[in-house]
């Protein structure tokens, strides 16, 4: 399938929540809203710690190649995830792509083109979410 057609399968472009990981949200009780989305979208070592002002679900979940996977899955006890999506597919993340496979869940590696396209036009290297964000804009 192709990627975008996997991107607007599992993020319901009428209603979204892109969740960061800044303290920003602390004390405003923005949990329950933030949880009312069709698609919530979480990066990297997310923290579900104040589900009071972040909420807990947790539909998409982007990743940077170089991190601990199954740790955070098994940690957080989280297993149903419409997608992980990954920067890019690499040796480090061999063991965790298994694991998710054993566990039935699904995967994907955004395409390298969105990251040269954004890249030309920053004169830098964009950080996952940024990348992300750029990837929904333009689909």
């Amino acid at each position: 399938m192709q990627y975008e057609k996997i991107l607007k399968k599992v993020v319901d472009s009428t209603s979204f929540c892109v969740v960061g990981n800044s303290p920003i949200e602390i004390g405003k009780n923005l949990g329950p809203k933030i949880d009312s989305h069709n698609s919530v979208i979480r990066f990297n070592d997310y923290s579900l710690e104040f589900s009071d002002d972040y909420g807990i679900k947790t539909d998409v979940w982007v990743r940077a190649t170089n991190d601990l996977v199954i740790e955070t899955l098994t940690q957080k006890n989280s297993f149903n995830h419409k997608m992980i999506f990954y920067r890019a597919f690499n040796k480090k993340n061999i063991d965790s792509i298994e694991f998710l496979k054993k566990k039935g869940m699904k995967y994907s590696a955004f395409p390298i083109y969105y990251e040269n396209k954004l890249s030309s036009q920053l004169g830098a290297i964009p950080s996952t979410g940024l990348l992300f964000l750029f990837i929904l804009k333009v689909n």
